[in-house]
């Protein structure tokens, strides 16, 4: 007998072993307790990035709408000068032309050579005694008296033209002479009547000389002829 093996016999049966369980309710609340709060902070991170990128968005539409104001105030301060600097040039080219022109006017006055004299009723009635062939080219006239220059075709138009001056109430107080009597490279006699002495001031109006005969020209009075038939 004690040479008989000790031999093993197994009665528990392969079915009735426990089987464990890989996925447990525990585990799977917990599996999902993970993934909610894995969701819960991507979700958290991305709420704080947006705020971040909105709060950034913000700040630099703020910072683009203070430089479009910036901009427009710069312009309008630009505008402003470029006026201001063009106005300034006006007003000062203004004062300038001021300036001037009292100066001449203080000069003119100083000297005495501006006068109001009407002219109308002279050159009214030297066109009343209108001649064919003679025209005025100069008109004098100062306190002292009236001063006449002209031209004519013909000499003898010249006392004839004078007579008429008795007929006018500018010409008549004034005796005239012809101081001046010389024909020119036209063939065309250039004189002039005198009232006063020479070396008076006087205001001087200048008739345009043209190709037609003007309207006013005067004839000489009868102890003023002297020198017409030069």
């Amino acid at each position: 007998m004690s040479q008989m093996k000790a031999q093993h016999i197994n009665l528990y049966h392969s079915s009735l072993q426990p089987v464990r369980e890989v996925l447990t309710g525990s585990r799977v609340l917990l599996a999902v307790a993970v993934v909610v709060v894995l969701m819960l902070g991507w979700r958290g991170v991305l709420e704080i990035q947006h705020r971040a990128v909105l709060s950034e968005a913000r700040a630099l539409a703020a910072e683009q709408e203070q430089q479009r104001s910036d901009m427009t105030s710069l312009s309008q301060a630009i505008g402003q000068r470029r006026l201001d600097r063009a106005l300034s040039t006006q007003v000062a080219n203004l004062e300038r032309d001021v300036t001037a022109r009292r100066a001449l006017l203080q000069e003119f006055q100083r000297r005495g050579e501006i006068r109001n004299v009407n002219y109308s009723p002279l050159l009214h009635e030297l066109a009343s005694i209108h001649r064919d062939g003679l025209w005025l080219t100069r008109i004098s006239i100062s306190a002292q008296g009236i001063e006449l220059h002209g031209r004519t075709t013909s000499a003898v138009l010249i006392p004839q033209w004078m007579r008429g001056f008795e007929n006018t109430q500018t010409l008549s107080p004034f005796q005239f002479s012809v101081v001046e009597l010389r024909r020119d490279d036209q063939d065309l006699l250039n004189f002039a009547l005198i009232s006063r002495n020479q070396g008076s001031t006087a205001t001087v109006a200048t008739v345009p000389e043209s190709d037609e005969e003007p309207e006013a020209e005067p004839e000489p009075s009868a102890g003023s002829t002297e020198g017409a038939e030069r």
